[in-house]
């Protein structure tokens, strides 16, 4: 079962969440942020038009995931990624709703929900730490379970502005140096990092086998302090 905060239905036709305007759209994300939810209702009705934004940043992981058997695709929404693979790589969708029968529905706002019996040579997290409320969280399992990983995200760096942020649905607001420190934290190496576009760096990651001696306690006050939005 999924358990989220669903924006609130109106008559036939009503306007996607990118639809809304500006206000509407950050009081949205507030909404969500204070019930610490997942906007369930936005990914139900994504845009093909959206989808296509993403094209590139799905041929640019499928670049760095060369060469694995298989594939985790955590937040695959419509599945851009599968298509930009080698081909014979076994491609495992991982979404807060169901995009075909193959597809594992999680969400990982649930502190309960989490695939468990998902495994693979690698996973794909792309478009997706945008939206977490527990980084820490999801990095420690992720870590638990992959060797390897390519990870995408709209850095404060670049599109620090809280209002713009929330406009986005973005609950989180972490700089490069942030989330660099909290993958060095659960034992990722940064092997390949790129800008994608104009606010959105891609990492590929591999484990260590330790952390790379970042200071954890400075990390989580600082991830602490600036990644929640829950003041704003």
């Amino acid at each position: 079962m999924i358990h989220g905060f669903r924006i609130p239905k109106m008559r036939s036709g009503a306007p996607r969440f990118e639809q809304l305007d500006q206000d509407s759209r950050v009081e949205t994300t507030r909404h969500a942020i204070r019930e610490g939810k997942t906007m369930v209702e936005r990914w139900t009705r994504l845009s093909r038009r959206q989808s296509r934004s993403w094209e590139y940043r799905a041929e640019k992981a499928a670049w760095l995931l060369g060469g694995c058997d298989s594939v985790v695709d955590i937040g695959s929404g419509r599945m851009l990624l599968e298509k930009h693979l080698e081909p014979g790589t076994r491609y495992v969708p991982v979404d807060v709703v169901r995009r075909d029968q193959r597809t594992i529905v999680v969400d990982l706002n649930d502190p309960s929900e989490w695939p468990e019996a998902v495994s693979g040579d690698a996973a794909a997290i792309l478009g997706v730490v945008e939206y977490l409320y527990d980084l820490e969280r999801f990095m420690g399992r992720l870590s638990s379970r992959f060797d390897r990983a390519v990870v995408s995200y709209s850095v404060s760096d670049l599109s620090g502005l809280p209002q713009v942020r929330l406009a986005n649905g973005w609950t989180n607001t972490f700089s490069r140096a942030e989330l660099e420190g909290t993958f060095s934290i659960h034992g990722w190496s940064v092997t390949d990092a790129f800008r994608v576009d104009s606010v959105q760096w891609m990492w590929h990651l591999v484990k260590s086998s330790r952390p790379s001696g970042f200071d954890a306690g400075r990390a989580g006050t600082a991830l602490g302090g600036l990644g929640s939005m829950d003041h704003m």
